[in-house]
């Protein structure tokens, strides 16, 4: 798991780009630093989470952290092999 961390400090970071990202956009779309800080600021953390989540679905679905697991609502029926060691 080399590159993967769930340490506070890189949530951190990721939080303060994706504030200050959001932060520069809202001034570069013509609102005032005093208006725009409150509005990244509360955004900052569902964005993150966002991302967060998005992040796992990529990681499930491309093998990183091993194979997607499949959810069935059937048992898994045994197989020759496990229904003959009786």
């Amino acid at each position: 798991m080399t590159g993967h961390s769930h340490n506070g400090k890189s949530h951190l970071i990721g939080m303060v780009g994706i504030g200050a990202g959001l932060l520069a956009l809202l001034v570069l779309t013509g609102r005032t630093f005093g208006d725009a800080l409150p509005v990244a600021l509360a955004l900052a953390c569902p964005l993150m989470m966002v991302a967060m989540m998005v992040g796992r679905h990529r990681r499930q679905h491309t093998g990183h952290h091993g194979p997607p697991v499949e959810h069935s609502t059937h048992p898994a029926e045994p197989s020759a092999t496990e229904s003959t060691k009786i």
